[in-house]
């Protein structure tokens, strides 16, 4: 069943939260040659405006994080994809105690003391969705590296990456592509034609609670807030098509479109972006503590 292949979410939240926030020394590398290994129906798929590695990307799991998860995104929130529901991981810097002013992250400025914070993880699960195994679509041409520890024989190599990661079919008729983009995580259902959207389903597992704000799905947890932005939907023919988050219980929430055309194909378009209070731009100032140029140019990058 759906329930015992995926992991226990209440008993497994922490240590995933630690190894997705904790992933050692990771470079990105251009593979050798010019075989990436792609597949014939993926070598000439376009990676979307909003895919851009730039902006972020999906690394596949070959061991350097939790086991259960296939493929992951580093942001705010951190997301994972697993079979039984894609995880999200919210973490906080805890300002000091004795701060005056608003915190300012002093142990990246001025010393090498870590503060602390907090870490919280839901997953969102698909209700009466059929078992489907996520995949990962538009290879990207770059691998990651994970440097961990001092011993070579643990270190892991050549993990590729990619732009969208799919879970095909998830309802009948209808499959669900995530997608990296600037403000957030993108995802849409493309729904095929005759195929009905009412069918969706999605479960917070692990949030305190859901509602509706001006047409977004906000779901309220420890840290704050997590939003689903009101979809932006249209159908083939590029024509837009009225579709809105329905609540279906005080957990879970769907999609209610109207006048859409059955006998075309629909896409249902939100993005997620959290609210959460806390840090203090950690990532530039760690990053531009942590670079170096070798005698011949290289550039290294740590973080």
């Amino acid at each position: 069943s759906r329930e015992a292949k995926g992991l226990n979410a209440s008993r497994t939240f922490a240590s995933v939260v630690a190894v997705l926030l904790v992933l050692g020394f990771q470079t990105v590398s251009s593979p050798k040659g010019e075989d990436l290994g792609l597949d014939a129906d993926q070598t000439d798929r376009t990676i979307p405006e909003e895919s851009h590695p730039s902006d972020g990307y999906f690394v596949a799991n070959r061991g350097q994080v939790a086991e259960g998860i296939l493929f992951y995104s580093r942001g705010d929130p951190a997301v994972a994809f697993r079979e039984d529901g894609v995880l999200f991981v919210l973490a906080e810097v805890d300002p000091p105690k004795d701060a005056e002013r608003p915190w300012e992250p002093r142990w990246l400025a001025d010393s090498t003391e870590r503060r602390a914070g907090r870490s919280i993880a839901y997953v969102v699960r698909f209700e009466g969705a059929n078992d489907v195994t996520p995949v990962g679509e538009g290879r990207l041409p770059f691998d990651t590296n994970f440097f961990t520890g001092g011993d070579p024989a643990v270190w892991i190599t050549n993990v590729p990456s990619y732009g969208e990661i799919v879970y095909a079919n998830l309802y009948e008729g209808i499959d669900l592509v995530y997608r990296v983009a600037g403000a957030g995580v993108k995802y849409d259902f493309v729904v095929r034609p005759h195929a009905d959207p009412r069918q969706i389903s999605l479960v917070y597992d692990g949030v305190e609670g859901l509602y509706l704000d001006s047409g977004s799905l906000v779901a309220r947890t420890r840290l704050g807030e997590v939003r689903d932005a009101p979809p932006t939907s249209f159908d083939g023919s590029h024509e837009a098509v009225s579709c809105g988050f329905e609540l279906r219980g005080s957990l879970s929430a769907g999609f209610s479109c109207d006048g859409r055309n059955p006998s075309r194909e629909l896409t249902i378009d939100p993005l997620v972006y959290s609210t959460f209070l806390g840090g203090g731009g950690q990532e530039q100032m760690y990053l531009s503590r942590a670079l170096t140029v070798d005698s011949s140019g290289s550039v290294f990058v740590t973080g």
